[in-house]
């Protein structure tokens, strides 16, 4: 009877949650943002759905708005 260890997954960030933040910049939209953390415009809606406490449209966005990035 041997017993192996596995090794649980590590997240790439340092919290402990899969949710990072995002400081909303000047000129940015949720497409950019999503070119930015997840390196495609096409996963702007999961940002979208995740805040949709704080956005009511997704085309209305603010510099300084502090947004919830979901692992996707």
């Amino acid at each position: 009877g041997t017993t192996t260890i596995e090794e649980p997954l590590t997240p790439v960030s340092s919290t402990s949650s899969a949710v990072t933040s995002y400081v909303v910049q000047n000129n940015d939209s949720l497409q950019k943002i999503s070119q930015k953390v997840y390196g495609t415009t096409k996963k702007w809606k999961l940002i979208f759905d995740a805040n949709q406490d704080k956005l009511k449209s997704p085309d209305r966005i603010y510099a300084g708005q502090e947004l919830k990035i979901p692992q996707g």
